[in-house]
């Protein structure tokens, strides 16, 4: 799950972190950034009935990792050539 989607669901970052039990400051740090902290994500998973499902554990990749890691075999490749 990402940030988006759960802000969505939510309405708003204020009214997620009342819903969490956490200072409006923790959802505003960089650990938040993309995503909630994967211990969060089953919280919210439990909160919403399911409804946002969290990441497992081999998920855990944001998009830039994924970007980067292709890139990276991309530009080993054409080094090979």
């Amino acid at each position: 799950m990402d940030m988006i989607e759960v802000e969505r669901f939510f309405g708003t970052k204020y009214k997620m972190a009342l819903a969490l039990g956490v200072n409006l400051a923790n959802v505003y740090t960089a650990a938040w950034s993309e995503r909630p902290p994967l211990s969060r994500q089953w919280q919210i998973e439990l909160l919403t009935g399911g409804v946002l499902k969290a990441d497992s554990f081999h998920s855990k990749k944001t998009q830039r990792d994924i970007y980067e890691s292709s890139e990276n075999s991309e530009n080993r490749a054409s080094r090979t050539e």
